[in-house]
């Protein structure tokens, strides 16, 4: 398994750019969307910093450990002045003088065999590297889910402030109704007192929530770095209790967890460290060369050189490796029995977050219910009260019982809320069964001084041999989407892996080679040269390719075999009919043989006879194990996914998935 840091580098820039800003620019902010949140907490937690300064401790030590199969070297030169008085007898006086020396030297020292001790220290190191880099990831992904929940928890306090708002108005209603009973002489001074009552504790219960919504709005503030209270903007996408597919999450939770692979590669490094232990009992072997200039004149200095190989072997040290290999062994099995537990744990983590996410469904749907009967019967209970027929415990009664009901949604809507953050973790590299994956795509276009948000924030998974239907109303993004999917465009932000490649960041020459290799296009209009053939039409993907002519008439006769013109090779555009011109346009698409098709309103120009023909061909390819991605407005050629996303406002409103129709 592979853990993608590539955004580590992005985040820790502007971290940095973040600490320069003055502190009073940093606490302006007073609302937030759940990304922004997310983005503040990543870049203030102190969590995050640490494990930022692991991830660069460690490769700091990769790097030592790579310098260790590499000379020392080492430079000096030096000055001397020294005194030469001396008594003359001749003259019988003191002369007084100086004499001056200059000297410099370079040398090289060489470990030529150390028992295969830098190996595993290069392992060692590696495996550090990679559990650092896991820990990285972790941190994030707590640090995202501490976010979330403190995020939802903000949400559900100002949801309750609403409902306790909701029922002080039934209270007043209720009340206002006792008065006028009372004033006809149909109900009893305790009628009036007990509305009273009921009304005021309807106020109490606002009370409670505001501080309770001032508590979590602080609550906010303080984790994403902020003084004072932060707002929680609600968006309408995060209140959708979408079907959740979980078949697939247990085996894709035990492949990508961080904290397995942290594990493992704990464990890795316990084994090369226990190797490592094996080669105390080698000899040791260096080699060194020194070379020096000496003299009292700077342009004549004497030369002298020296070169040494040395051999050291250690035969018994007083059983000291024998112990570190001891300890060696024991942190090995530590290691090992930390690995095997950490993917149970992570087992039975995700067992309790999907039965957490069940119960939360069920739930929010009970309390639904509860809330329809409840306005029901508040409603019958009221008129009855009106027509002396029931008390006014009954009505109160009735109340509560909605009221618990509306709380109860809340409740709910959180706890589904927070068990879905536990399950899922986006932005990191995909599994192996994840052909498309993008996290909070973005794009934004700047007309004059105007910016059109046409794709928003999306977060999307598409699988291998999925079978997709992107929906929407005309202006809901779903040609910007398939421009991003397609690399007809790129994101104003996030990420967009594509095949397990990250393809968000890829320049034009790039982006064009993944277009021609990945994606097979299907366009509304087939986009045919008209006097080229239906061979020579499917043969435009293999000569941008540089595939052999002999090479690109196999591949291109096979691929329209796959969609029933065999026979049709031969004939020109404007000899077959607009359901054959498709079909060629689909064998050109999957000439290439690629990840994804990609249709574009592939039956826009067709009747519904040959609509259907051209689903039919989709349908097949499919259960081929073709991954088909359709773009389409249309609820019937929809239908024959098997999972429908519907966009509305550049955001996914619904993602469902289907029975395909026969």
């Amino acid at each position: 398994m592979k853990i993608n840091i590539g955004s580590i580098g992005v985040l820790a820039a502007t971290a940095v750019a973040l600490a320069v800003v003055p502190l009073e620019a940093q606490q302006q902010v007073n609302a937030v969307t759940l990304d922004q949140a997310v983005d503040m907490a990543l870049l203030s937690q102190p969590a995050m910093v640490q494990a930022y300064g692991q991830v660069s401790n460690a490769n700091s030590a990769k790097l030592q450990a790579i310098g260790g199969w590499l000379p020392s070297l080492s430079a000096s030169s030096g000055l001397s002045t020294n005194s030469t008085n001396r008594y003359d007898q001749a003259t019988q006086r003191t002369v007084i003088g100086s004499s001056t020396s200059y000297s410099s030297g370079i040398s090289a020292n060489l470990t030529i065999f150390d028992g295969l001790s830098r190996i595993y220290d290069n392992r060692i190191a590696s495996a550090d590297a990679d559990a650092a880099d896991a820990t990285l990831i972790n941190q994030e992904f707590q640090t995202t889910l501490q976010t979330k929940q403190t995020f939802f928890s903000a949400l559900a306090a100002e949801e309750l402030v609403r409902v306790s708002e909701t029922q002080i108005e039934r209270s007043l209603e209720q009340h206002q109704i006792s008065k006028e009973k009372l004033a006809a002489g149909t109900a009893t001074r305790s009628d009036t007192l007990r509305s009273s009552v009921d009304y005021a504790n309807a106020r109490l219960q606002k009370l409670n929530a505001e501080a309770q919504l001032a508590n979590a709005e602080a609550a906010l503030a303080r984790l994403i770095g902020v003084d004072g209270a932060v707002k929680a903007i609600r968006e309408d996408n995060l209140l959708v209790m979408a079907a959740v597919d979980t078949t697939p999450l247990r085996d894709e939770a035990l492949q990508r967890s961080p904290t397995i692979y942290e594990a493992e590669a704990t464990l890795r490094a316990a084994n090369a460290n226990l190797s490592a232990s094996y080669g105390t009992y080698f000899p040791r072997l260096t080699a060194s060369y020194s070379r020096s200039w000496a003299g009292s004149e700077v342009l004549d200095l004497n030369p002298s050189w020296s070169a040494r190989l040395s051999a050291s072997w250690t035969l018994f040290n007083g059983f000291a490796r024998e112990a570190a290999k001891s300890r060696a062994q024991v942190s090995r099995d530590n290691a090992r029995a930390q690995a095997d537990d950490s993917r149970r744990n992570v087992n039975t983590q995700l067992t309790q977050y999907l039965t957490a996410l069940a119960q939360a469904q069920a739930q929010y749907e009970i309390a639904e219910g509860n809330r329809a009967a409840g306005e029901e019967d508040l409603r019958v209970q009221r008129e009855r009260y009106r027509l002396g027929a029931a008390t006014l415990v009954e009505v109160l009664v009735a109340q509560g019982s909605l009221d618990n009901a509306e709380v109860s949604i809340v409740q709910a809507r959180l706890d589904y809320l927070v068990a879905k953050a536990q399950i899922f973790q986006t932005g990191d590299m995909p599994t192996e069964n994840i052909i498309i994956l993008a996290h909070k795509l973005t794009r934004d276009y700047v007309l004059c001084a105007d910016v059109v948000h046409a794709r928003r924030s999306v977060d999307l998974q598409i699988r291998r041999n999925e079978f997709t239907a992107i929906m929407g109303p005309s202006g809901s993004g779903k040609s910007t989407l398939m421009n991003l999917l397609g690399c007809l465009d790129t994101p104003s932000a996030g990420e967009y892996w594509l095949n397990s490649q990250k393809v968000s960041e890829l320049d034009d020459d790039e982006l064009a080679r993944i277009r021609n290799k990945e994606i097979g296009f299907v366009f509304q209009t087939f986009n045919l040269l008209p006097r080229a053939t239906a061979l020579h039409n499917v043969e435009l993907p293999l000569i941008y390719a540089g595939v052999s002519a002999k090479q690109r008439k196999q591949h291109a006769a096979e691929s329209l075999e796959k969609v029933g013109l065999g026979d049709r090779m031969q004939h020109r555009p404007s000899e077959i009919s607009g359901g054959e011109r498709q079909r060629v346009a689909i064998a050109r698409a999957l000439v290439n043989d690629p990840s994804i098709l990609l249709a574009d309103e592939p039956t826009g120009n067709l009747d519904s006879r040959t609509s259907s023909e051209i689903m039919e061909v989709l349908e097949k390819l499919h259960d081929g194990g073709q991954t088909v991605v359709l773009i389409t407005h249309e609820h019937d050629i929809a239908a024959h996914a098997s999972r429908q996303i519907h966009l509305l406002d550049g955001q996914i409103e619904q993602d469902i998935i289907t029975e395909r129709t026969a």
